[in-house]
């Protein structure tokens, strides 16, 4: 059972603030639309242009991955972070058999903003992940040192300078991507199989070195 959205306010007091500023999400959805592509996979430009390393992993933020992601930004002195949504359409490039079991699950897919601001702590990153599973949305600090994008919840991509996404996936980089690799090939439909194989091939050799 899905638990009930939580009320703007209940969000205020975990430290997530819902953004209103037109000024400012304007500038935001500019910036995601640079840095991302058919609203579901990074732009290759942005990524060589700031020589970035990307590493897809699966799925949604766990408690654990929520904790390295937390001690990366304390490592590089991240304090807040902002969620910006990506989609114009939240499904159209998604698998019709992704889009059938999302639909199925969440009946609704009203969000209460477009962008929000969050603190870069274990339970900030949670919290988000929690806010933000009906969409494609992309966390960037406001220096936009580093970006995660999470289309639907399906799986995440962590993308920016090289010691930052190895300290944020808790691995090296070659052992994330042979983790996705076997995320992406276990007991899936053919096409969802095809859909996710094909995002571990586009980012197996995504790195600033």
């Amino acid at each position: 059972m899905v638990p009930a959205r939580r009320s703007k306010l209940d969000m205020e007091q975990n430290n997530i603030q819902g953004i209103t500023d037109s000024k400012l999400i304007a500038k935001l959805q500019l910036l995601s639309k640079e840095i991302v592509a058919n609203e579901i996979e990074m732009d290759e430009e942005w990524v060589r242009d700031h020589k970035w390393t990307v590493v897809p992993t699966e799925s949604d933020i766990t408690v654990r991955e929520a904790e390295w992601i937390s001690n990366a930004c304390s490592d590089f002195e991240y304090k807040e972070c902002y969620a910006i949504m990506t989609e114009a359409d939240a499904c159209h490039n998604f698998p019709d058999t992704f889009v059938e079991k999302i639909k199925n699950l969440y009946k609704s897919k009203s969000l209460h903003f477009t962008c929000y601001k969050f603190a870069t702590t274990k339970k900030g990153f949670l919290e988000m992940s929690y806010e933000h599973h009906l969409g494609h949305h992309l966390f960037i600090p406001e220096d936009q040192g580093f970006a995660i994008l999470r289309p639907y919840g399906l799986y995440s991509l962590v993308a920016g300078p090289k010691k930052f996404v190895e300290a944020a996936v808790g691995s090296t980089i070659e052992t994330a991507r042979e983790m996705f690799w076997e995320f992406a090939s276990t007991d899936w439909g053919e096409t969802d199989r095809l859909f996710l194989t094909e995002i571990a091939r586009k980012y197996q050799s995504v790195s600033a070195g």
